[in-house]
Parts: C-alpha cells; structure tokens; sequence
C-alpha cells in the first residue's frame, strides 16, 4: 500500500514532463499549469488545440516558471503563440503589398500575429537595453548576440540576432542617452548607445511558416520618457540620403526631423562603437543578409520596427534601404526585396515630399497608434497632413488660385510633418482590463499596452476581445495600467536584487557580466 501511494506521488510529481495527451482535461490544465512543459514535447493534435485556447495560454505563455521539483528551471515551450498561424502564400498580402487592403478592419487574424510578434522584438530591445546608471556598464546590450533572443524569452521564435546597432549624436542629443553615473575609465563608452539589432529567420519550421526568410531591423525607442520630444528642432531638414535625387532639385523636396537624421546618421571617431554611423552599420548588415540568401530557394523579406522614437527610426531606414537599394536581390533592380515597416506609436518623421517618396519606392508602412496618446501628434501639432484638405487636387482646376499659393507656401514651411503610411488606431478606452482614471492616460504610450490592445481589437464598434496569445500581466510590466482586481503588481519587470549579488565575503556588488556579454565593436 505505502509503496502503490509513493508511486502515485512520484507520479504527480513527474506531471509537467510525462503527462499523456489522452489524460488532458481543462480542469488539469487550469489546476496543474502544465502548459510549458506539455510543449515540449510531440502532442496529438487534440491535446494541441486543448493548449491552444485562450484560456489556458492567457496565463501561462511568458510567465517565469517556478524551479520544478529538484530544482531544474522548466525550459522554454518549442513552439511560439503565433506557430499555429501559417501565412505560407499570404505573405506579400500580410506584409502590406496591397496596403492591407481589408485586412485591418475587422482585423486579420495573421495581420494581428505578425504585428504582435514584431512588436515583441521591439520590446526585447527594451528588455535587452541595460538603462542602469549605476552600470559600468549603461547604454549597452545586457546580452550577446547568441543570448538576447533566449534572455528576452523569444528563443522559440525561429530567428538568429546576426549584428547589433549603436547609435551617437552631437552634444544637443548626447546628454539623452544613458551613461554610467561613476565617470572613471572603466565605463564601455562615453559616446555611444544601444539602439538594436539585425536579426534573420534560419528556423525551416518557421521559414516555412512565414512562407519566406525574414531580415528584421529592430530600432529601440527611448527609456527617457518624453523628455526627448522637447529636443525637436521643429524644423525638417536635407535628409542628404537619397542617391536618386540632389537637394538643389525641385522635384527633390524631401525633409526629415533634424533629430532623427542626427541620431541615425552620425558617427563619431572617438567612440569604437561608432566610428561608423547606425545608417552605416545597418545598411552593411542588411546588404550581406540579402547577399548570403540571394541565390537561396527562399523567398526574402526585410521588416524593419520600433516603438517611439525606435518607430520613427524604423519608418527613416526603410525609406532609406529602398532609396539606396540596398534590397535588390540581384543586379536587376526589378527584382527587389519587398520592405515593410510596423511602426509603434511613431512621431512623424518628415514632410508630404517624404511620405509620398516612400510610397513611390514601394515601402510598406503598418502605423499603429493609440487615438489617445500624445506622442504620434508630435512634430507638428499645427502644420501635418491635417492640412491635406486644402491640396488644389480637391477643388476644380482654376476654381481657387488662392489654394496653389497657401499650398506653395505650406510646402515651404520649415515645420510641415506628415504620417507615413496605413493606420491601424486603437483605444486604451476599449479594454475593460486597463484602469480608467485621468492620471493613468500617463501610461497609454507604453508598448505593452499597445500589443494589449491588438490582441483584444477585432474591429471598430466591437467588444474588446483578448485573442488570449499574449499575458495580461504583460500590462503593468513596467506601467501601472491594468485594473487592480487582477492582483498584478505595477513595474513588476526588474532583475532580482537590481542585479546585486552577494559575495562570498558578504558584500553585495555589481557582478561582472559574462566575458561573451560584455559589449564590443563589430570586428572585435
């Protein structure tokens, strides 16, 4: 008797790792959290649509899980939220070839996926960025190449994290990015920032998944509030990016925010890690990926995002890849790359010449935004494409001369901003998850709640529905948005002990990162 109770609790003990599908009800799945470990192994197609509802992924899909018994970390699950979504053939119509035509409202279940999943390697560009100035540290990627993807729990993703990003700036910008408190002679760089990464798909499950190999650009927002809005220059300026076209040309008449032309395009001899440009760094990147895959039998897409400031970014390298073309396949221009840009809570980046210049060389932009937040409004509260109305294209030819002077006289402007692409708006107001009261619209710009409100937005007018791929608890994970009543923490994201370990002497201290996570240059 004692021996048949021993075996049935070694039994329940082995639960997570041996449990058979034929033995799975919702009642264990809720009671046992078994999810992870269930993934983890081959599943009959009944136990893997039992996992694949939302109720028992809410809950269970990023959480950190508890050390199983003996002490083992459970692993992270083999497949990803989105796996069971094949986009296959779609994937020109996905990535924004027709505009998304149709597909945004109601929203496509693939459009939504692919927008959730770009925008979670934009936070791991978050999660990834050591912001700590109390880090010698700070500014730099935590991680290595080799252990972003793991360390931000976006190994299963299919992808490999090939180059990183650094960005500096003139003194105007400098004193934005982060920088160790202690200045000593120890700190990794004066000059330089983080600011992501270049990743490639090399997962045959995903490729095949995808219905192609996909480049993605990841560009970091900023971790300094809206302070840097202030910084604008209000004024758009020669983006001197264009190869096809001279600024003294008329017909060339593109201009970029000065701040964004600052941060991506300047370089600065004294710092390692920037004696070539962001600009420079990722246009090399992206141009030996198409080169290695070019003659591959995979299709190839380039993908470029970022929240915020990282949007903006974003939206300014996929013009700039296309105008340099960078994306050609081959030596034939005809046969070019497709690039699409999923922007989150972007500013505007330039004026009407910009945006329609992007249109003409095929770039596809998806622009999500929150109708509640502030930061997409921004340069050019006054003069943007508001002001579209009064282009003589919309009145009878002759009828209103008046209207080709204030047109002419609007272009001239040194502060006339445009959005660049199709939007995608949503509203925090719609979730009956996030609170409700004026002071928490502090937390509508945040992108975990911007991919809160895609996964529960089915269409305009309908029920906030939670497709139940991504965690709630994600929303207070650095914001204090969700609703009490779900027992969520705010700012729950931190490293244990601020990542103090104590010595064998007692002490507590700043470690020493592992030798592959400490940062250096390309080449190094």
């Amino acid at each position: 008797m004692g021996a048949a109770l021993q075996s049935r609790s070694s039994s329940r003990r082995r639960l997570r790792t041996s449990i058979r599908s034929e033995d799975i009800n919702t009642d264990t799945l809720i009671r046992q959290k078994p999810a992870v470990a269930l993934w983890k192994h081959r599943l009959s197609g009944k136990a893997l649509k039992l996992l694949r509802q939302p109720a028992e992924l809410e809950d269970l899909r990023y959480e950190d899980e508890p050390a199983a018994a003996g002490g083992r970390a459970l692993e992270e699950p083999l497949l990803h939220p989105f796996d069971d979504i094949a986009i296959g053939a779609r994937w020109r119509e996905v990535q924004g070839c027709d505009d998304w035509a149709g597909l945004l409202d109601p929203i496509d279940p693939a459009v939504r996926g692919e927008a959730i999943r770009y925008g979670e390697f934009a936070q791991a560009a978050y999660d990834a960025f050591d912001s700590s100035s109390h880090s010698k540290y700070c500014g730099s990627c935590k991680y290595s190449r080799r252990n972003l993807l793991e360390k931000t729990r976006l190994a299963n993703r299919g992808y490999e994290v090939t180059h990183y990003i650094h960005s500096t700036a003139t003194e105007r910008l400098l004193k934005l990015y982060r920088r160790p408190l202690v200045e000593d002679g120890e700190r990794w760089s004066k000059d330089s920032n983080w600011i992501g990464f270049v990743a490639v798909s090399t997962s045959p499950r995903e490729i095949a998944r995808l219905g192609r190999r996909d480049i993605v650009v990841v560009w970091r927002g900023t971790v300094t509030g809206t302070e840097w809005m202030e910084h604008y220059q209000n004024a758009v300026v020669p983006k001197g990016l264009d190869p096809d076209g001279s600024e003294s040309d008329p017909a060339s008449q593109v201009r970029v925010e000065d701040t964004f032309v600052e941060m991506y395009a300047t370089k600065n001899g004294r710092s390692r890690y920037n004696r070539t440009s962001a600009r420079e760094q990722v246009t090399a990147a992206v141009r030996e990926l198409v080169a290695r895959y070019a003659h591959e039998p995979e299709e190839l897409s380039i993908t470029v995002t970022g929240h915020s400031q990282g949007g903006a970014l974003a939206t300014l390298n996929a013009y700039d890849l296309a105008a340099s073309g960078i994306n050609r396949r081959d030596s034939s221009r005809q046969d070019l790359v497709p690039i699409t840009v999923y922007s989150f809570a972007s500013p505007r980046v330039g004026n009407n010449a910009f945006r329609d210049r992007v249109t003409e060389l095929g770039v596809k932009v998806l622009r999500v935004a929150n109708v509640n937040d502030l930061v997409p409004y921004v340069p050019g509260v006054i003069f943007n494409e508001q002001l579209e109305f009064l282009h003589p294209r919309h009145f009878a030819p002759g009828a209103s001369m008046w209207l080709d002077l204030v047109h002419d006289f609007l272009d001239l402007l040194p502060m006339v901003y445009t959005h660049v692409g199709v939007d995608l708006l949503l509203d925090d107001g719609a979730s009956p998850f996030l609170k409700k009261g004026p002071l928490d619209r502090l937390n509508v710009h945040n992108l975990e709640v911007y991919l809160h409100l895609l996964d529960g937005f089915v269409a305009s007018g309908a029920p906030f529905t939670p497709s139940g791929r991504r965690d709630k608890a994600l929303v207070n994970k650095s914001s204090s948005f969700l609703d009490p009543r779900y027992n969520i923490p705010a700012f729950w994201w931190q490293e244990k002990n601020k990542g103090l370990v104590k010595t064998a002497e007692g002490r507590w201290v700043c470690p020493e990162r592992e030798l592959e996570d400490i940062p250096r240059a390309m080449g190094t």
